[in-house]
């Protein structure tokens, strides 16, 4: 007889954890996702990683290579981000790859990330985003040293901006 008794209370509250309705979940209206996996930040103290969980860089050659890889699916609400919505189901996969030499004297650091978004409708919809930075520091003398830093990116505005040309007459 007890285990019927804890039973009817489980089944209610299973159903209230797990919904049968929530299959995806919604991203909104041609958003950049940006998701900062780096557990070395020290800004935030949940957002500092035990030593025993950080990952273990790569070693390639004089770098050190930290490659990360996020896939995130769902499906847009209003994929034109107009009055007259139009659904779509999405999959954004956003790799980066971070890379330090190693170098007794000086600094070079290589970074490059991308976003890939896939609609299964309005295929028009479809885009690819990427970023690249190096940094580093040649030093001549203990007193003197160059610095230099480049970075490139080809990057999207989304639908939903102010300044996107289907909003700009509204």
């Amino acid at each position: 007889m007890m285990k019927w008794g804890l039973l009817k209370y489980l089944v209610p509250s299973t159903a209230l954890v797990c919904p049968i309705g929530s299959i995806a979940q919604e991203i909104g209206a041609s958003t950049s996702i940006v998701i900062d996996p780096r557990l070395d930040r020290t800004d935030v103290a949940g957002a500092r990683s035990e030593s025993e969980y950080r990952p273990v860089p790569l070693v390639v050659g004089p770098f050190l290579a930290q490659p990360q890889l996020s896939i995130v699916s769902g499906y847009e609400g209003n994929v034109f981000n107009q009055a007259d919505a139009k659904a779509a189901q999405v999959v954004t996969a956003m790799p980066s790859l971070v890379a330090s030499a190693r170098l007794s004297q000086h600094e070079l650091n290589l970074a490059a990330s991308g976003t890939v978004r896939r609609f299964s409708w309005y295929r028009t919809e479809n885009s690819e985003e990427f970023a690249v930075a190096a940094d580093g520091r040649l030093n001549l003398t203990q007193q003197h040293a160059l610095l230099g830093t480049f970075s490139y990116a080809s990057l999207i505005e989304p639908r939903s901006s102010a300044a996107s040309n289907r909003n700009a007459a509204e």
